[in-house]
């Protein structure tokens, strides 16, 4: 069993909560989400898998039940790794809230029910920002997808040293 090393500093990408302009259109967005320095580890690296831990399954909990806070989008591929959540988000209906509010709201509800299960004392459980790309084709998304699902293999190859 390997425990992840969470005290890496954030990317020098990640967005914050500025609204795109094309955000409210009939498109799929490829969204990464880290855990902040020292927030508890969303998944654990286990003979060559990914399993998730108590704060992972939270987190998933809350992303699965995202359209049904925001009926506008919907959810394609996604995947935890000990550090980050990546996810497809497809936003159906341009009246809906923007992609970055949905977003935000993913974060303060995750957070508010994993800190609620590791007690007052918890640490941040989620960085500033989040990092988006839209996927204007069905090729762009078949790739994401693909990304996506290779997210663990990546995370195992990175974990044991070896260049991805």
């Amino acid at each position: 069993m390997t425990t992840p090393r969470l005290d890496r500093p954030a990317p020098p990408r990640v967005r914050r909560f500025l609204r795109a302009t094309d955000d409210r259109r009939d498109c799929a967005y490829l969204v990464t989400l880290y855990a902040a320095a020292g927030a508890p580890p969303l998944a654990r690296l286990a003979d060559g898998a990914l399993a998730p831990l108590p704060a992972g399954l939270v987190a998933a909990e809350t992303w699965l039940r995202l359209p049904l806070v925001h009926p506008h989008i919907s959810l394609d591929a996604w995947v935890l790794v000990p550090d980050h959540l990546h996810g497809i988000v497809w936003i159906e209906d341009p009246r809906g809230a923007p992609l970055a509010a949905v977003v935000m709201r993913y974060k303060e509800e995750s957070a508010r029910r994993i800190q609620a299960f590791f007690g007052p004392d918890a640490p941040p459980v989620w960085g500033a920002g989040h990092c988006d790309r839209a996927l204007r084709s069905l090729a762009q998304v078949a790739s994401a997808r693909e990304w996506v699902r290779d997210g663990p293999r990546r995370w195992a190859a990175r974990a044991r040293g070896e260049g991805v």
